[in-house]
């Protein structure tokens, strides 16, 4: 599996925390290839991983798909992981995450955040296949097969951030590609890192509401064409 993981370190404390996010990657499974990070800051370099700096305004599904077509594998049998840089990877998820998308015959799933879903979910106890952000789309990570890359062709760039995941749960759903939460598969999210500090963070937030539901009509209409 590969691995891109946005980043913007515009101080030493983000810096450390991306890379923090690449050690426990390389750390919790032989099964992570490739890592690479979009990294807004000029002249950052990591460890252990690729560093791409981009030069167009922040859109992180935008990050995404400029890692994607970075890596361009063709491999049937391919996985990429779709991450925030504020992470922790549990042993052996990426193991656990592929063994459950092939079980449950799902091109796309998320790991089990145990801080959230014991808290808000506690009836998971076992794989999950649905789309409800949050609960199973967990935008901080996901991962995805060659089969639903090449299917949804670009992740929607919509909007800037905020609801980047509802508009990926919904190119998957329309394209009827199965997502599951995997249980065994643990990763932990730091929250509310991935833009904090940023000066434009209202920009990428609550003001995307608008452009999300204009891109959700696009994305429905072209799926009925």
């Amino acid at each position: 599996m590969d691995l891109i993981i946005v980043s913007n370190a515009h101080d030493d404390t983000k810096r450390r925390l991306t890379q923090d996010a690449i050690n426990s990657a390389r750390n919790s499974d032989r099964q992570v290839k490739q890592i690479v990070i979009i990294e807004q800051q000029r002249y950052i370099k990591y460890i252990s991983a690729i560093t791409l700096n981009y030069r167009f305004e922040f859109n992180y599904n935008k990050c995404l798909n400029f890692g994607i077509e970075y890596l361009k594998n063709n491999s049937d049998d391919y996985y990429i992981a779709l991450c925030n840089n504020d992470l922790i990877f549990h042993y052996k998820w990426v193991h656990e995450i592929i063994k459950s998308m092939k079980e449950n015959n799902c091109g796309s799933a998320s790991p089990y955040f145990k801080n959230l879903h014991s808290e808000l979910y506690p009836e998971i106890n076992k794989d999950e296949i649905g789309y409800d952000v949050r609960k199973f789309v967990l935008g901080w990570c996901i991962v995805l097969n060659r089969d639903t890359l090449s299917k949804i062709g670009k992740i929607c760039e919509g909007v800037k951030f905020w609801y980047s995941d509802n508009l990926y749960s919904e190119q998957i759903k329309l394209k009827k590609i199965k997502h599951v939460l995997s249980f065994k598969s643990r990763v932990d999210h730091i929250e509310s890192q991935t833009l904090f500090g940023n000066k434009k963070i209202k920009e990428y937030t609550g003001g995307q509401v608008y452009l999300y539901r204009e891109a959700v009509r696009k994305l429905r209409k072209e799926n009925t064409e």
